[in-house]
């Protein structure tokens, strides 16, 4: 979408096993693969070489095309941070030029930097799985009428999971007031009177937050002052394609 990565996409490609629905997405949703190194040519291995060597011949022997492109690289790490927030992108990679190329390790060479966003939401419900509080259901206001945001499950501190447990128990109620996408299952809905602030990546173009990660809870916000916060160019799917859900 207008040039950027789209995650939700990228999943229904990979997640799909049918001969002819693969035939059919490979025309409707094309992508792109992206070379970002080079470990071996001719034989011969290259992953001693600096990144520097590597990137090198990497660029004699790719010829881009739509559907085969290499990931470029700079040192101007200030100029593509900018770029990476004003597109709304999901992050970087920090290589040092002379690293090596570490398979199968997290190597101190090589470092993520995410773009994360925050969001305060109204906490909409609880689920269970593995803990007495396993993760958070949200929701935030959108013209005036709460949206279904999707779970967070990361980022509490333990001592929290009680408190937060003991106060939502007894405001349960058996479903939400808005509508939710039908494969949300297990959770036990609340009556919204929690706000929290939550970060992450992106909105998914199902209107889902994702990879959210806990961050406080919002006692001073007003609940009518979660507001969606939605980048202009990000388009989610109509709530027209969502479905209630009966927990």
């Amino acid at each position: 979408e207008k040039g950027n990565p789209d995650f939700h996409l990228l999943m229904r490609r990979d997640q799909s096993s049918n001969p002819m629905l693969i035939n059919i997405m490979s025309e409707d949703l094309p992508a792109t693969y992206a070379v970002f190194d080079i470990c071996m040519k001719d034989g011969k291995d290259l992953t001693d070489l600096p990144l520097s060597k590597r990137k090198a011949i990497l660029e004699k022997l790719i010829d881009e095309s739509p559907r085969l492109q290499k990931i470029h690289y700079t040192d101007d790490g200030l100029g593509l941070w900018s770029f990476i927030m004003n597109r709304h992108l999901e992050g970087v990679v920090a290589k040092k030029a002379n690293s090596s190329y570490e398979a199968g390790k997290r190597s101190g060479s090589w470092m993520k930097i995410k773009n994360f966003k925050t969001q305060d939401c109204v906490i909409v419900g609880f689920s269970q799985e593995k803990r007495i509080l396993s993760a958070l259901a949200l929701a935030a206001y959108q013209n005036g009428k709460l949206r279904f945001l999707g779970k967070v499950g990361t980022g509490f501190k333990q001592s929290l999971l009680q408190e937060l447990y003991d106060q939502l128990k007894g405001i349960t109620i058996d479903e939400p007031s808005f509508k939710v996408p039908s494969h949300y299952k297990g959770i036990t809905w609340v009556q919204p009177k929690l706000a929290c602030e939550v970060q992450y990546l992106e909105f998914g173009s199902d209107g889902m937050l994702r990879s959210p990660s806990f961050l406080r809870l919002r006692n001073d916000k007003p609940l009518n002052q979660c507001i969606l916060e939605i980048p202009e160019d990000k388009k989610l799917e109509s709530k027209d394609s969502y479905t209630k859900m009966a927990s």
